[in-house]
């Protein structure tokens, strides 16, 4: 689907699914609770709608720079292992 909410908890991802970057009317993202270690760069670019991206407790070591692009109003990464 093309939701506005993604809510996901206790995934086993490692990487976002394809399926989501296709969801380009995304408002609020939550992705949590599970070993998800890489973002993609170039989420600004397909997720401009997003206000709210919460991807703590997961397995995130870096986050791409274009991260810094998004016009969210909330940016949650705690619990994740970054530096």
């Amino acid at each position: 689907c093309n939701c506005v909410v993604l809510n996901v908890r206790k995934h086993n991802w490692t990487t976002l699914p394809d399926a989501i970057q296709e969801m380009n009317a995304l408002k609020v993202m939550q992705i949590n609770h599970g070993p998800l270690g890489v973002i993609p760069d170039g989420l600004d670019k397909k997720f401009r709608k997003v206000s709210l991206l919460d991807l703590s407790y997961n397995e995130l070591t870096e986050v791409p720079e274009s991260l810094g692009n998004m016009k969210m109003n909330k940016l949650k990464l705690t619990d994740n292992n970054l530096s």
